[in-house]
């Protein structure tokens, strides 16, 4: 169904499907970043997102998770595209399996990622484990973590009328960012939104 969003319609004529051969680059790209954290002793390198689903756009970034080093974030740039690399412990990813918050991203994210470098086997473990979730064994925890989020998100969304109310602008913006914060990546536009 086409978007009734002009600027979207816009953003997808400048950004549009990646072509085969862009796929290719894309993976070239993932691989040699995977080799470059090998040399730093990473224990193992996945490809994610939309390049592992084979849904990407021309401008989609890379995001790979790394294993095996400190934890943290970081942006490179390989023309032309961004690398997002997610460097996390096995520990902290199996606990994103099972964590209203990261349930979303996580679960879904495993069928389809690459597995680029996996000497023993952790990533395969983590794959089994995504494959086995049940929803029934978070649904009480996730609807309770849902009902707090909207709670918090309500409470900045009044606080946000109070402050237009009182002509308070830069309070206002400053809500209005949390408010945002608070319902999570979902109230974000992003390119894979209709």
């Amino acid at each position: 169904m086409p978007s009734a969003d002009p600027s979207r319609a816009k953003y997808r004529a400048r950004n549009p499907r990646a072509s085969p051969a862009e796929h290719r680059r894309a993976l070239s790209i993932a691989r040699d970043v995977a080799r470059e954290y090998r040399r730093r002793d990473a224990t193992a390198v996945v490809l994610g997102g939309s390049w592992a689903r084979g849904d990407a756009h021309r401008a989609s970034d890379i995001d790979l998770c790394v294993f095996g080093l400190r934890p943290g974030t970081d942006l490179l740039w390989r023309p032309p595209l961004m690398v997002v690399v997610d460097r996390v412990r096995a520990r902290e990813q199996a606990r994103r399996l099972r964590t209203p918050p990261t349930i979303g991203g996580s679960v879904p994210g495993w069928p389809v990622a690459r597995i680029l470098y996996d000497p023993r086997g952790l990533t395969r473990r983590l794959r089994r484990e995504a494959a086995r979730f049940r929803w029934s064994r978070v649904a009480r925890r996730c609807d309770r973590w849902v009902a707090r989020q909207m709670a918090l998100g309500a409470e900045e969304v009044v606080k946000l009328v109070r402050a237009l109310a009182a002509g308070d602008r830069e309070t206002a913006l400053f809500r209005r960012l949390r408010a945002l914060l608070a319902a999570g990546e979902d109230a974000w536009p992003t390119e894979h939104q209709s």
